[in-house]
């Protein structure tokens, strides 16, 4: 199963929902690829402009975790967790639905 297929799944999945969504997790792209493009044409990055740089959690360059969610869904505040028990760094987001 390729990404853009199971993409595409969920973006169906979701369409068929009443209630604000969030999806969340590592999803190993950047802004601006087909996957990330795909994905923010049904829901809102949540994590744009919060400069959250996610991997590798020793030395973080990059940010490859997003929070995204439903058009609505907004944030209250964004951050991310200096830990090391994993090679990501957690992103923590408070929101309001």
């Amino acid at each position: 199963m390729g990404r853009l297929w199971q993409i595409e799944s969920l973006r169906d999945w979701l369409s068929r929902r009443e209630v604000p969504a969030v999806l969340a997790g590592d999803f190993n792209m950047q802004p601006g690829s087909t996957a990330y493009d795909s994905i923010t044409r049904q829901l809102n990055d949540l994590t744009v402009g919060a400069s959250l740089l996610t991997f590798p959690s020793d030395r973080p360059s990059q940010q490859i975790d997003y929070v995204f969610a439903s058009h609505g869904v907004k944030v209250l505040s964004a951050r991310t967790v200096n830990v090391t028990d994993s090679d990501h760094v957690p992103v923590v987001l408070r929101i309001d639905l």
